[in-house]
């Protein structure tokens, strides 16, 4: 991972990437941004703290897995692929697995270091190719698919960001501070003494906040 001096430049700001046509040069530095952000972020945290759920909130560390093994399944669907039983396998994995920040990061950039030359190569194609996506054969487009790879990566960097200020928070006021200054209830409170457990398994069927109907990735 590239470190860049002070003051910080963007990654579209850096010139990179010139020989890439623009669509697919916009998501390698969308995928380059979201490396900055998660280093900046994750960076003093503790294992078991990626592994925890602040707050009730999704842990750190299913969305680095999802970030990386979403960016492959997306771009198997441009590239007009569907899912392999080794891709189907690892997104049920996605939310039983543990691992170290360290090893979650490494994914992470495998992942897109194995996206980049996939993207130049889409990037010179026809955008508007039809594609479908999942057992639905719900209807996208090359171009869909591929400027979906930067805008739902950034979607859980931002969760990432958001939930490392909460534990960040956590860490500097201790359960009764917060509540007095907050305005807890006893339930909240509860949760927040709480911040360290472990992602609650959800039984058979039952919908969980790491589910996501949305992503068009993560379901099927």
């Amino acid at each position: 991972m590239t470190t860049y001096p002070a003051p910080y430049i963007e990654p579209w700001l850096r010139g990179t990437y010139a020989g890439v046509p623009a669509v697919g040069r916009a998501v390698l530095h969308a995928l380059d941004l979201a490396l900055d952000d998660l280093a900046k972020w994750t960076e003093g945290l503790t294992d078991a703290e990626v592994d925890s759920m602040p707050l009730g909130l999704t842990p750190i560390a299913f969305h680095l897995r999802h970030i990386a093994r979403a960016t492959d399944r997306i771009l198997t669907y441009a590239e007009g692929g569907q899912l392999s039983a080794e891709q189907l396998a690892t997104l049920a994995a996605e939310q039983k697995q543990s691992g170290t920040l360290a090893e979650l990061l490494a994914e992470v950039e495998a992942s897109f270091s194995n996206a980049a030359e996939r993207i130049r190569v889409l990037a010179t194609g026809n955008f508007d190719t039809p594609r479908t996506v999942g057992r639905k054969q719900l209807p996208t487009s090359m171009g869909g698919a591929l400027v979906h790879v930067a805008d739902h990566t950034q979607r859980h960097v931002g969760q990432v960001v958001t939930t490392a200020k909460v534990l960040r928070a956590l860490r500097e006021q201790s359960p009764t501070d917060v509540q007095l200054q907050k305005g807890w209830s006893g339930a909240s409170r509860a949760r927040g003494l709480a911040f360290l457990r472990p992602p609650a398994q959800a039984e058979p069927g039952q919908v969980t906040q790491l589910d996501s109907p949305s992503d068009g990735v993560g379901g099927d």
